[in-house]
């Protein structure tokens, strides 16, 4: 889904809310001081934590059930995604697969859209969605936004990128607006936290467009390894991502 699932149990049953408030307010749960330092640390909490004790976080590709007979909760892996990889890796083989797997992913999230819009830039991570955009044949009815600095050289590079393709595209500035506190505000009563105002100052400006359907990605950021600066846990460096990653994507046709 868009937002994340809390959950909590409870004698008789089990809670759960998009919002982490609410599940605060009816079990009084306490601060959880690991929680919040991971977060503040990294950017996100490992394992499910949240910044409260006995409020969990579902995690991506996990389904919960719940028994009301006997009062238990169960949580399935529904991905492979982050299991060990056993076979021996045929990189092209790999590529293939996963491509075709983002390309069902993107056509399911647009299935339903009439008006779509992408958070992209001249990156990677834009440009690999904008690619399955042309290959879904959805470029007429999308929309490229991109905010940052205006007169930047990442910016004018996107801009040849979308004309040549022919996209619609809008360029939004980074100024003093999107802080202001009521816009703050707005974003937090949303998803509780405004580490990312030029987000929701974006998704408002998007609806205010007729906008439906708004896709992004990091994969790009994680490839091209600049998460190794703000990952520091990870068992690579993000120089040692890239070379691993650039042979392969220099002779893959």
């Amino acid at each position: 889904g868009s937002f994340p699932l809390y959950y909590t149990k409870v004698n008789g049953g089990l809670i759960f809310s998009s919002h982490l408030r609410p599940l605060e307010k009816v079990v009084n749960a306490a601060p959880d001081p690991i929680g919040i330092i991971q977060f503040m640390k990294y950017g996100f909490m490992l394992a499910g934590r949240t910044f409260f004790k006995k409020i969990h976080r579902l995690l991506p590709g996990q389904a919960l059930s719940y028994q009301m007979d006997n009062n238990r909760f169960t949580i399935h892996e529904t991905s492979r995604a982050f299991r060990d990889y056993q076979d021996e890796i045929n990189f092209n083989e790999l590529v293939e697969y996963c491509w075709t797997i983002l390309i069902n992913a993107m056509r399911r999230c647009l299935e339903f859209s009439q008006q779509k819009a992408l958070f992209s830039s001249s990156g990677w991570d834009s440009r690999l969605l904008l690619a399955i955009l042309r290959e879904l044949n959805e470029t007429s009815k999308s929309l490229c936004y991109t905010h940052g600095d205006l007169k930047s050289r990442e910016l004018s590079l996107a801009k040849q990128i979308y004309e040549t393709i022919g996209i619609r595209h809008h360029f939004e500035p980074l100024d003093g607006d999107m802080f202001n506190l009521p816009a703050l505000k707005r974003g937090f009563d949303c998803t509780e936290n405004v580490i990312f105002p030029h987000y929701h100052w974006a998704g408002k400006r998007l609806a205010e467009a007729g906008i439906d359907c708004a896709v992004a990605g990091v994969l790009g950021e994680v490839i091209g390894g600049r998460h190794g600066i703000h990952w520091p846990m990870l068992p690579i460096s993000e120089w040692g991502k890239i070379s691993f990653v650039s042979p392969y994507l220099l002779s893959f046709r």
